[in-house]
């Protein structure tokens, strides 16, 4: 892939920004009458971006090798174990 799309700028209108995810109503919503879509903790009912990782800066080496030793995904000690 050269790129990872969140969501489609048509999706971006229809969606709902909560604390740790987006929530992205569906475009007939008439038809899910039974589902409720009141959530708590929205940050905004007007998200703009739709979060395309073409249009992001890149992460440097330092901040990729930084998560990973930090997630315990890397191993620094040259003998094939993870560190913890």
């Amino acid at each position: 892939k050269l790129y990872e799309e969140l969501m489609s700028d048509e999706e971006t209108r229809r969606a709902i920004e909560l604390e740790r995810y987006f929530s992205i109503i569906p475009a007939f919503r008439g038809m899910y009458s039974s589902v409720s879509y009141d959530y708590d903790g929205i940050v905004s009912q007007n998200v703009t971006n739709p979060y395309n990782s073409s249009e992001e800066e890149g992460m440097s080496s330092e901040d990729i090798v930084e998560i990973l030793q930090r997630l315990d995904l890397l191993d620094v000690s040259g003998t094939g174990a993870r560190t913890r």
